[in-house]
């Protein structure tokens, strides 16, 4: 029997009895040590800090796990078969048989089972870095799942450039975040092919209405485009219904302002000399050519979403509510909520100032979009947050712990 010494441990383990030692684990990568290590500490005997750092050490170890049960899937099934060229039967010899081993072995349904080797025989075949990401601890299963789905009817040229974007960019990203870059990625990569998705299901528009006897109750399912839903979830957000609530001068604001459906794009994607994927805000990316559809209703406002100086970066510290130019600014910049992993939409978050003012300035260095819930937590449950020059988010915990949510995405 061959042994692969892979990973990447300390010579001399730390003690496991302080906060120093469970952090200073986190520079390693995962494997066997750290699997082992692990075992054998006290869970019940951790304070909630220390707890926190080996809930985040375990979750390494279990993608890195994974991704071996991946090579032990791929190593029982086989390669994909190659399919005739000539399209013909070449008889029971050339059948896949892998997946019933694997069935076999675990338990499995058999659809279960080749769902179990599609993902392993893309992740060795086609995406490499992906499982890199996973043996490194940074990738889960179920996040490799869904790329592997995602890239399922993308050609190999395709598939490598979302496995390199995907890849390179999910380390301690939240599950929303992967989720947009993923997207992000199979836009860029494929962009004709999902635009033609988006017009074969716009065939299956429509609206089916289902009553609840006995309380007067009734349920309207909606199937419509990203767009267009997006206009309806906005004027029913603001009590009243879609374009007729979004034009109302009396309707509900925030920030200063009705609502709208707003889109962020680039220049050229804009005056379709590029097909850079554009964002939906509330949904995520959307194919270019959609925006260039609705460009002609629009009112275009530019905004340069990097650092600069000048009107809309500064108002000064005296004053607190941030005027509509700023919150404009700071939302577009934002995109969403900016506590690690929250989803929530900048265009439903408050303004808050990471230092209160009148001690903090009322700009763009010291502001950004944090949900209620959020919001609340830094200013009651004792959590502090500071912008970082990098457009990054520093988190405190009250127990000291620290957490980074990653610059923003912008458009590329």
């Amino acid at each position: 029997m061959l042994i692969a010494e892979t990973d990447v441990a300390p010579d001399v383990l730390p003690d496991a009895d302080g906060w120093a030692s469970l952090e200073d684990l986190l520079k390693f990568e995962p494997g066997r040590t750290m699997v082992a290590y692990l075992s054998l500490l006290d869970v019940d005997s951790l304070d909630a800090r220390s707890a926190s750092v080996g809930l985040t050490l375990v979750e390494r170890q279990q993608a890195w796990l994974s991704e071996l049960a991946v090579r032990f899937t791929a190593r029982v099934a086989g390669p994909t078969p190659v399919p005739d060229p000539d399209g013909e039967d070449r008889g029971p010899e050339f059948d896949d048989w892998g997946p019933y081993m694997v069935g076999a072995a675990l338990g499995l349904t058999t659809g279960a089972a080749e769902g179990r080797v599609d993902v392993a025989r893309a992740l060795m075949e086609s995406l490499p870095a992906c499982r890199l990401a996973m043996a490194a601890g940074a990738m889960s299963y179920r996040q490799a799942w869904i790329v592997a789905d995602a890239v399922a009817l993308l050609d190999e040229n395709a598939k490598a450039a979302v496995d390199a974007r995907v890849a390179s960019r999910i380390s301690g990203q939240s599950w929303a975040a992967f989720r947009r870059t993923l997207r992000r990625a199979v836009l860029a990569a494929a962009p004709d092919m999902v635009l033609a998705e988006h017009t074969g299901s716009m065939k299956h528009r429509g609206v089916e209405k289902f009553d609840f006897e006995g309380n007067v109750m009734s349920q309207l399912q909606v199937t419509m485009s990203s767009i267009d839903a997006q206009t309806v979830w906005l004027g029913l957000d603001a009590s009243a219904w879609a374009n007729h609530a979004l034009g109302d001068p009396k309707a509900p604001r925030r920030h200063g302002r009705r609502q709208q459906v707003q889109f962020i794009t680039d220049l050229p994607s804009l005056l379709g000399l590029a097909d850079n994927p554009a964002e939906l805000l509330g949904y995520g990316p959307i194919p270019a050519a959609l925006v260039r559809d609705r460009a002609t209703e629009a009112d275009w406002r530019r905004l340069i979403i990097e650092p600069v100086t000048g009107f809309l970066l500064d108002h000064g510290s005296v004053i607190y509510r941030p005027p509509v130019e700023l919150a404009d600014y700071v939302m577009a910049r934002d995109r969403r909520c900016r506590f690690p992993g929250c989803n929530t939409r900048a265009t439903v978050c408050d303004i808050d100032h990471n230092i209160p003012a009148p001690r903090g300035a009322t700009s763009a260095k010291n502001c950004c979009c944090l949900c209620r819930r959020h919001h609340r937590l830094k200013t009651f449950g004792g959590w502090t947050v500071q912008l970082q020059p990098d457009g990054s988010c520093l988190w405190t915990s009250p127990g000291g712990r620290q957490f980074v949510s990653g610059p923003p995405p912008q458009p590329d």
